[in-house]
């Protein structure tokens, strides 16, 4: 078999198994987890909500999104 360190799901949430998943089953996991952490209002699930960066990433100036100001041009 394969290393459980090679396993893309290492001590799985509800079963506590080492499992791997391939395709479509790893996006419908990942979204069970995101969904799971808003549930219990963790800290990364608050942060899913809002939009945020979750992995500590600045968000000061890096990552912005949404409408800008606008820019005009100075008349000469």
């Amino acid at each position: 078999g394969i290393s459980w360190w090679m396993l893309n799901r290492q001590k799985d949430y509800e079963s506590g198994e080492n499992l791997h998943f391939l395709g479509d089953e790893v996006r419908l996991v990942v979204e069970k987890d995101i969904k799971r952490m808003k549930a219990i209002r963790s800290w990364k699930g608050i942060r899913h909500h809002l939009g945020l960066k979750v992995r500590g990433q600045r968000t000061k100036t890096t990552g912005r999104t949404g409408r800008t100001i606008g820019y005009k041009r100075k008349k000469r």
